[in-house]
């Protein structure tokens, strides 16, 4: 990729421009472009220069070739009128597209099993929401939202609590994730974010931030790039939002230590989303496996060995696995058996460890000894080769 002002430019930074053509050659016919997907040069920017491109071609000759040739045609269809004619074309991507949902939740708080004291915080947490609503916060609170996180392992129902608390609520969740949300033109992110409140507002609904931690991640500190700077305009755009709006945001984690301490601060309530205990798991697995499956009223999954681990989402992953592995065809049904379960539940923890150990990094250490042999080995090896 190439600068047109300067080959030696080579900083750029995807983003939209919009770009008015008229030719006196197209007579009363003016176009207009919207969203033209381009790179901007970002060491012309510091020299006060807009530079920008296609790949590695100037767009105003790419785009200027391919009007030329559409007025031609436009031209010969259209009748000679005295009135001028503006034309307005959106080159927005097909693929963007609204990054965030209105949901109706789908859980109540009878399908969700928690520990009693647990269950008893989150019943105290809507009576507190159901406040809010009906009176709203003080007048000399400098914020009008309410902020709750839920943090915890991956698994533990964060969301689906999220969801049951809607339920009660009577509301409609906006389901936010990141990854959807975060946009690789610059500037266009904190759009979306704005384009989020005000959703949510138009809706009356609750906000939902998923994997949050990606959201409220600390801010950067050293900028290099254009992707730094939209990075740290996207937090503060966000932090900007949650002082002024008013109404409910839901943040779910499983890396609370990430978070920005700008982002704490805004924080109302924190909630640890616990690892089902035994009796718990056991609840679990007799709600995923029905007692109608064949074989199931004769386990006893108390004798179940390595499940201190086990989340409720992995104990539906292992009862769905063992729908369809054992599913028979002729009967119509399912057998389950204490045998199939536990050889799921290993082959799980086996995936667990393999994970958990890809996350540290170790070091090769070459001993100084081996390292001498080796710099004389290479050294010799690129002697013979150059003689």
């Amino acid at each position: 990729m190439h600068c047109p002002e300067s080959k030696f430019h080579k900083n750029f930074a995807p983003t939209f421009i919009d770009k008015e053509f008229f030719n006196e050659s197209w007579g009363n016919v003016k176009v207009i472009l919207k969203n033209i997907p381009v790179y901007k040069c970002l060491d012309c920017q510091k020299q006060g220069i807009d530079s920008f491109i296609i790949d590695k071609y100037d767009p105003n000759k790419i785009i200027k070739n391919v009007l030329t040739s559409m007025i031609r045609n436009l031209k010969r269809n259209i009748l000679k009128t005295s009135r001028n004619i503006d034309i307005t074309l959106n080159f927005a991507p097909a693929n963007i597209q609204e990054s965030f949902y209105i949901k109706e939740p789908r859980y109540s708080l009878n399908d969700l099993i928690f520990p009693e004291e647990f269950r008893l915080n989150i019943t105290n947490l809507i009576n507190s929401l159901k406040i809010y609503f009906t009176s709203g916060l003080p007048v000399s609170s400098k914020s009008q939202s309410i902020c709750v996180n839920f943090f915890g392992r991956s698994g533990t129902g964060k969301t689906a609590c999220v969801e049951a608390i809607a339920n009660v609520l009577n509301k409609k969740l906006l389901v936010v994730n990141y990854a959807e949300l975060e946009s690789k033109y610059v500037g266009e992110t904190p759009k979306n974010i704005l384009k989020v409140f005000k959703k949510a507002k138009e809706n009356n609904a609750i906000i939902l931030f998923d994997e949050a931690d990606s959201f409220l991640s600390t801010r950067l500190t050293e900028l290099r790039q254009a992707t730094d700077y939209s990075v740290n305009l996207t937090r503060s755009v966000l932090l900007k939002q949650l002082d002024e709006y008013s109404g409910v945001v839901f943040f779910c984690t499983n890396l609370l230590s990430n978070y920005d301490k700008a982002f704490l601060r805004r924080i109302l309530f924190f909630y640890e989303f616990p690892i089902p205990s035994n009796d718990e798991k056991n609840k679990i697995w007799r709600s995923k496996i029905p007692p109608d499956m064949l074989g199931a009223e004769d386990i006893d999954f108390n004798v179940l060995r390595n499940c201190s681990d086990l989340t409720g989402a992995d104990i539906e992953k292992i009862a769905l696995q063992v729908y369809l592995l054992s599913y028979s065809q002729e009967e119509k049904k399912s057998y389950v058996s204490l045998k199939l379960v536990q050889n799921l539940i290993d082959d799980l923890n086996k995936v667990k460890a393999i994970v958990e150990e890809s996350k540290i990094s170790k070091p090769i250490i070459i001993p100084k000894e081996d390292l001498g042999n080796k710099l004389f080995t290479n050294k010799t090896k690129e002697k013979n080769e150059s003689a």
